[in-house]
């Protein structure tokens, strides 16, 4: 094989992970662009009563996961459930808004006790509260019971890092935290700033965020077309150095 097809070769393999790098950021920033408009958009189906008037849906970090009616037992009336990665919200249907809901509740993950079963069970130990729900359909609770237990994985993940990184500083002996270097101390500091911020990118205008994922949109469509434009080279230069080396061999 020749040094200049080796080079080429190199060169075309390096260009193509550089793409395929960019079209993963791409993809990510499109992926936070839709979950923000889909945060909007249940906002603006959203009626909030006096009680939730405070109520923020569009927070740093919040990503939406599942939709779902529920039954709420005994009284067999419909709720739509709305998941969160640190959240549930629920209600009525609105009888203002075309396909929106009246906020009813809202549940924190951290302040409530799910058991799953034929009958969903939650308890809310903020208020002392238990309601009883079932799904219409079966599906629903398989979906449901697989996103719910990502989430509480997930959260129980970060409460014992959250946890472990608190511990290094309180087990700290007084007189060893004198002689610890300063810079030893930040570090642990900035671990726990990381873990709490992990995921939370704020931004102060989210309009620029959603135009600017609607850029990133285009960018991936044009992206996409090199990286199929570089597999093609990839592949065409793949058979030029395979048949090079058959020429080679037959010498």
């Amino acid at each position: 094989v020749s040094t200049q097809s080796t080079g080429d070769f190199e060169s075309l393999t390096g260009a193509l992970a550089k793409v395929t790098e960019v079209v993963t950021e791409v993809n990510e920033s499109q992926r936070k662009g839709e979950n923000i408009q889909k945060i909007l958009e249940i906002q603006n189906l959203m009626e909030q009563p006096a009680e939730f008037s405070s109520f923020k849906l569009l927070e740093p970090g919040r990503r939406f996961i599942q939709e779902i009616t529920l039954i709420k037992l005994p009284a067999g009336k419909q709720l739509k459930f709305f998941m969160f990665n640190d959240i549930l919200i629920y209600g009525r249907p609105s009888q203002i808004k075309k396909n929106g809901f009246l906020l009813r509740g809202i549940i924190s993950f951290e302040k409530a006790l799910i058991r799953n079963g034929d009958i969903i069970e939650i308890e809310r130990t903020d208020v002392n509260k238990t309601m009883q729900l079932k799904t219409e359909k079966p599906e629903d609770k398989t979906l449901w019971n697989k996103n719910l237990t990502e989430v509480l994985d997930n959260m129980e993940k970060r409460r014992k890092e959250k946890e472990n990184v608190a511990s290094k500083l309180i087990n700290l002996d007084p007189q060893e935290m004198l002689l610890r270097k300063e810079e030893d101390i930040n570090d642990l500091i900035k671990k726990i700033a990381q873990i709490q911020t992990q995921d939370e990118r704020q931004f102060k205008d989210l309009s620029i965020l959603i135009e600017k994922s609607l850029e990133s949109y285009k960018k991936r469509i044009e992206t996409q077309l090199a990286l199929e434009a570089l597999q093609e080279e990839r592949l065409i230069l793949l058979a030029y150095q395979k048949d090079e080396q058959l020429v080679t061999e037959s010498r």
